[in-house]
């Protein structure tokens, strides 16, 4: 099962579960670049277990920042990285994908980044910068994702992430992930 297939059908239980968030990582509550985010959905599959946290007031539909954190079992982290990055190519052929880097922090780490952008008729609707780390666990994967966007106001945004990215790459590399139980 593809990354995409457990992604989505973890957001299409979304639907049935709005009100239950369940903490099953043993977190939450998440501090990250100075901002506090609280855990306002959860799903678990035969496959995978997800967690989402945003910071206090935005809805979780329009949201301007997101952490998640994924435990996927018995998966390939090269796999899950491959379809990831054939997702970003196919995302810059298509124009949404504006720029992605990696980086293999060590045999059982990676990490990417991308700016994406949402258009409709030319006009861009939602610019977001995003972050994950792919951790091998034994036969598991644990995926940490942070997505900073803005609804408003592209091309400031676009400074703001050129300006920020390199301060908010370390930030998420050294954000320590044993607060999470698995």
């Amino acid at each position: 099962m593809s990354i995409k297939s457990l992604i989505l059908g973890a957001f299409l239980s979304y639907g049935l579960s709005l009100s239950a968030a369940t903490d099953f990582f043993g977190c939450q509550k998440i501090s990250f670049l100075g901002t506090d985010y609280n855990l306002v959905w959860s799903a678990n599959t035969n496959n995978s277990k997800i967690e989402d946290f945003i910071p206090k007031g935005p809805s979780y539909t329009q949201f301007e920042k997101k952490l998640s954190v994924y435990h996927l079992k018995n998966v390939s982290l090269e796999k899950i990285f491959m379809e990831k990055q054939a997702e970003l190519e196919n995302g810059k052929q298509d124009g949404q994908i504006l720029e992605f880097k990696n980086a293999v922090l060590n045999k059982n780490e990676i990490m990417c980044s991308y700016t994406s952008e949402l258009t409709q008729d030319g006009a861009v609707l939602v610019v977001q910068f995003s972050s994950f780390r792919y951790l091998r666990t034994g036969s598991d994967v644990i995926v940490f994702e942070w997505q900073h966007r803005a609804y408003k106001e592209a091309e400031s945004f676009k400074k703001k992430i050129e300006k920020n990215k390199k301060k908010w790459l370390e930030a998420f590399e050294k954000f320590d992930l044993s607060i999470f139980k698995f």
